[in-house]
């Protein structure tokens, strides 16, 4: 960033575009070690977000139904 900052002074688009590119690699190694970091904590655990792990499922009923709509047709 202190780099392309340094650059936006001048008027070389070129420098930009270099210092910007480099810019948008180190962001994404950036994002892909916080991507490794949480697959790795995450690992052997299901996949279940945090708020249905908490979620009280004695009012689910487990039912079959018939559309008697589609009979009459």
């Amino acid at each position: 960033m202190k780099a392309l900052k340094e650059v936006l002074e001048s008027d070389d688009a070129e420098k930009i575009k270099a210092r910007s590119q480099d810019l948008t690699e180190a962001s994404m190694k950036l994002g892909e070690a916080i991507y490794k970091a949480e697959a790795e904590k995450n690992s052997g655990e299901p996949n279940v977000a945090d708020d249905d792990l908490n979620k009280d499922d004695s009012d689910v009923v487990d039912a079959d139904f018939e559309d008697l709509d589609e009979k009459k047709k």
